[in-house]
């Protein structure tokens, strides 16, 4: 019976035994790379999600890099400046009618270009203080005409160009009354006229 006891006192316990101990440490170390492994992926995948977001951000904004899109579609179009304050405009309006207005930095519209829905073309300039000063106009009967009006909105001088062929150049005091017309009209005569007191119509 000792022997027997002795033989199985010198039995190494399974917890102690040096093979499965090893084992142990290399499976606890697979483990532990394991988990190293997967802080890295979720890392790396977060940095990827913050980076896809930045460009898709920065495309939003700017565009891709080399890259400009066929067509852009929109009923208006705003022109910011550094300071978020719109400059211009560009759009469809109700009536069917399309202008582009730019503005100075004190909101005044300094230059509006206009496209009706008749047909009738014509580019608008105004000074500091909003009043148009020079506008040029074409009409569907084809007639042309540059006005000119000085600071207080009055129509001072009128060029135009009839589609019959003949022209006319009206010059009017500050009041808007005509005092000089000079031309030539259809048949191709000269037409002069001074101390007119027709009054010319106002820039609108």
């Amino acid at each position: 019976m000792s022997d027997a006891g002795s033989a199985h006192g010198d039995a190494p316990h399974p917890a102690h035994d040096p093979y499965l101990v090893r084992r142990l440490e290399a499976a606890e170390r697979q483990v532990a790379h394991l988990r190293r492994m997967v802080n890295y992926i979720f890392v790396g995948l977060a940095g990827l999600l913050g980076l896809t977001a930045a460009v898709i951000y920065l495309a939003g904004r700017h565009g891709m890099p080399g890259m400009v899109a066929s067509v852009v579609e929109s009923r208006e179009f705003l022109l910011r400046d550094q300071n978020g304050q719109v400059r211009g405009v560009w759009g469809a309006e109700g009536d069917g009618a399309i202008r582009l207005v730019l503005q100075d930095s004190a909101n005044k519209a300094s230059v509006k270009l206009s496209l009706l829905s008749d047909g009738s073309a014509g580019v608008t300039l105004s000074d500091l203080a909003g009043n148009p000063r020079l506008v040029l106009g074409l009409l569907p009967d084809d007639n042309v005409s540059v006005v000119f009006a000085d600071g207080a909105g009055v129509t001072r001088a009128v060029l135009g160009l009839n589609a019959d062929g003949s022209s006319s150049l009206v010059f009017a005091e500050k009041h808007g009354a005509t005092r000089t017309a000079v031309g030539v009209d259809a048949a191709g005569q000269a037409i002069i006229a001074t101390g007119g007191e027709e009054a010319v119509d106002t820039v609108q």
